[in-house]
Formats: C-alpha cells, structure tokens, sequence
C-alpha cells in the first residue's frame, strides 16, 4: 500500500475537477466545493488502508472500501453525539456539585436552586445516554 498512490488519485481527481463549469456556483463556492471532495477522498483512502491493514492485508479491497465509506460518513455524527455527551457530563457534574455543596451544609438552597439541580442532573443524563446508545 504506497502512499503515491494516494496522491495519484488526488492529482486525477484536481485535474478531473479543474474545467468544471462553475454555474450555478460562484467560481469561490466551486472551490470551496473541491476542497470538500478531495477531503472527503483524502479521508476515504487513508481509511480504506487503515481498514485494510487491520485485517492484515496488503491490498485494498472493496469490501475495505465500503467499511471506511461507513466511518467516513459516521465520523461527523460520532462527533455531534460525543459533543452532546460532554455537554450531558458536564451538566451532571455541575448538578452533583450543587448536591454535595447542599448535603454538606455549607450553604442552604432555594427551591429555584433543587429545581435547576434536578434539571440540569436529568438533562444531562438524558444526553449521555444517548450518546452511549449512538456509539
């Protein structure tokens, strides 16, 4: 698996796309629109090798291929959930602050205060859970 291939796809990729007709997109966004794809290649070749060479081969095959086009695509939720679990632990985290504070007696709570514990504990277990069950 040589890494030049990878930049020979690339190379016949940026050639393919440089004479594209840029309507209906501004000749920027048409840019920004080739960044993207050869992103997305980019992340997609060095996948399909990753997922090749955990199962110790040395040739790519297709079926290597689809299992890094599914990571590929998941990588960008896989970040949305796992940024919903750290808002969700952070919230939790905040509610058992509030909680040890107010059990040892250090201060004393309003009811605003119990029901923005509960809230925060509730909502933040509710986004942790669903970032363990989407992963």
């Amino acid at each position: 698996m040589n890494e030049n291939t990878n930049y020979t796809i690339l190379a016949a990729v940026r050639n393919m796309l440089k004479d594209v007709d840029p309507s209906p997109f501004t000749r920027p966004a048409l840019d920004r629109v080739h960044l993207r794809i050869e992103q997305f290649i980019e992340d997609l070749l060095l996948e399909s090798i990753r997922s090749a060479r955990r199962q110790q081969t040395d040739v790519v095959s297709p079926v290597h291929v689809d299992l890094a086009t599914d990571v590929v695509f998941l990588r960008r939720k896989r970040k949305i959930y796992s940024f919903l679990g750290s808002l969700g632990g952070i919230a939790v985290g905040a509610a058992l602050a509030m909680t040890v504070e107010f059990t040892s007696g250090q201060g004393s709570w309003s009811s605003n205060q119990a029901i923005a514990a509960l809230v925060m504990a509730t909502a933040g277990g509710i986004a942790m859970t669903i970032q363990l069950l989407r992963e």
